[in-house]
């Protein structure tokens, strides 16, 4: 009774008590049978789970680069693992020449991963390419799409270039002749975010494109948290 309880609080050793006895209590839950409320006939309820098919990358979420910050840690693979190993890059793939792997070291605090990408020859075949959430990245024509990364590199200035691809069977077979819109831009020694739009003309589109990321010199460089959105997305 509310008494009882009163005269208990008296008390250090007997409101220890008390506090037991309420939390090994039984519960007990009221349900009340029958509609309570009206619901409008415009709602709807959609429910999905992400972490087994990507149900929210790409949708809810307008971002197009899979893996974009190097922390699946496998999860994209067959093989999964808790902890990052140095070829847990999927879905990106290395091309021509490059080596790319994980390795620890970010510019954020709670990023625990980067992506290391080594290119040793001065052409524009060899980097790295992402091919999207869904078996490519969907590419329309006229519209733009918002870019950004944070880049560093190991010594020295080094030119990137990031475009969109529309190939005609695979992102190895031409970098050059797939693609439909390019930016280039200076990375040096310490960690920098890179912005920028890249705009497609009316004819490019390709429901297969790719993202790709080549170093116009021989190079070691570290990039981390990739962005591609189209710019007519919603929010």
């Amino acid at each position: 009774s509310y008494s009882f309880c009163t005269l208990l609080g008296t008390s250090n050793m007997l409101y220890v008590w008390l506090i037991a006895c309420i939390v090994t209590a039984p519960p007990v839950v009221n349900v009340k049978y029958g509609r309570q409320f009206d619901v409008n006939q415009q709602m709807y309820g959609l429910s999905h789970d992400p972490e087994h098919n990507h149900g929210g990358e790409g949708g809810l979420f307008d971002e197009l680069v899979c893996n974009r910050d190097f922390e699946s840690l496998g999860r994209l693979t067959e093989e999964k693992s808790k902890e990052a190993k140095p070829e847990d890059i999927s879905p990106w793939f290395p091309i021509g020449g490059a080596r790319a792997s994980v390795i620890p070291g970010s510019p954020f605090s709670t990023n625990k991963h980067m992506l290391q990408l080594r290119s040793v020859a001065n052409t524009t075949t060899e980097g790295i390419v992402n091919p999207g959430l869904f078996e490519g990245v969907p590419i329309r024509g006229g519209i733009s799409y918002h870019v950004s990364v944070f880049a560093k590199s190991d010594e020295g200035s080094i030119d990137v270039r990031l475009s969109l691809q529309c190939p005609t069977t695979s992102p190895t077979d031409s970098i050059e002749s797939g693609s439909v819109a390019h930016h280039v831009f200076t990375v040096r020694p310490s960690w920098k975010k890179f912005s920028f739009t890249l705009s497609t003309d009316d004819h490019q589109s390709c429901s297969d494109g790719f993202f790709a990321v080549i170093p116009l010199q021989a190079s070691l460089l570290y990039f981390d948290i990739f962005s591609l959105r189209p710019s007519d997305a919603l929010g």
